[in-house]
């Protein structure tokens, strides 16, 4: 793992044992081995700027590695002469383990890591091949909620979920507002006046289009896995979706989210446009109308249309007076 992922590293330096927590540039150093009930973030001394030790430096590791069984850490083997010291712990599951030999001769003191987000460790002290002692450390998060908002690796997906989700409907309900006191929210057609689809609703069936085709890919991540088979359990399955979500906007006039909010696309004959609309009007919508370029289109059109919709020769309303399509 790169050293720059590393969470929780060891320093044995001049017969002392540090330890260090790092991430993301803020850094926490405890000189001694840690008890069980610390907060790394109130007990630890935080480090502003480049940590004190070289993050990469695991004291005199180097020359042993560890055996596994299943969830079991059976050993240590010396990488030089063979000899191996044996003892057994169970570890679930860590994301890694590092061991750091001691200056008595068969004294290991063994690091294991489950998450790189927290800090949570297990620390295993094994003197002559037995396990003498084994505490875990650091269960809570290594940032408050504040620091994870503007730090951590939590922190981008918090910054990506307010942009996906919060900024567009924040500024679909201010354009709402607008367009329903200065704009005619509605047309005649044979008689029958029948109200244009807001931005609001327009923008919540969209991001509850993007909900479900996300749900059905995490299921998909699931079964396969994605790094390998990036094309198989990730392109094609969202291109499939998205296919079929159009076939249903031009055969039927809307998509899941379409329905649970109540609007349709329909031709200038009030009737489903079709699958090459609207297939034409989404692709638009996901080449370069996406978020406020669209808002000002629809704000700015007689129909309310985006392009999308001009080039279709679409729009979008409450779902009373769309005619089915035979």
């Amino acid at each position: 793992m790169p050293c720059s992922e590393d969470l929780i590293r060891v320093l044995l330096k001049d017969n002392e044992i540090y330890f260090i927590a790092n991430l993301q540039g803020c850094s926490f150093i405890r000189k001694g081995i840690p008890s069980s009930d610390e907060n790394i973030v109130k007990d630890w001394e935080r480090q502003n700027g480049t940590p004190q030790f070289s993050m990469c430096k695991t004291g005199e590791s180097k020359p042993f590695r560890l055996h596994y069984n299943d969830d079991t850490l059976l050993g240590i083997k010396s990488k030089t002469d063979d000899k191996i010291t044996l003892f057994k712990t169970s570890i679930l599951d860590p994301v890694f383990v590092d061991i750091y030999k001691r200056s008595t001769p068969g004294d290991f003191l063994v690091v294991a890591q489950y998450d790189i987000e927290t800090p949570a460790f297990r620390l295993i002290d094994i003197h002559n091949g037995d396990v003498i002692a084994e505490k875990e450390v650091g269960k809570k998060s290594l940032f408050t909620w504040e620091q994870r908002i503007f730090v951590s690796r939590y922190g981008h997906i918090t910054w990506y979920l307010f942009g996906l989700l919060i900024f567009p409907i924040t500024i679909a309900g201010t354009f709402t507002w607008l367009m329903d006191k200065y704009r005619i929210s509605y047309f005649v057609w044979q008689e029958q006046q029948i109200q244009y689809a807001s931005i609001w609703q327009r923008t919540l069936a969209s991001i509850i289009d993007l909900i479900i085709i996300g749900g059905i890919l995490i299921i998909v991540f699931m079964i396969f896995d994605w790094e390998k088979y990036f094309i198989a359990a990730g392109i094609i399955p969202a291109v499939g979706m998205f296919i079929v979500f159009v076939y249903m906007e031009g055969k039927w006039g809307g998509t899941p989210g379409k329905y649970i909010m109540k609007i349709r696309v329909a031709n200038l004959e009030m009737r489903p446009c079709g699958f090459w609309s609207s297939l034409s009007r989404n692709l638009l919508k996901y080449a370069i109308e996406a978020g406020v370029i669209g808002f000002f289109t629809i704000a700015l059109t007689e129909r309310w249309q985006r392009v999308g919709d001009l080039l279709a020769k679409t729009i979008v309303m409450k779902k009373e007076g769309i005619k089915a399509r035979h």
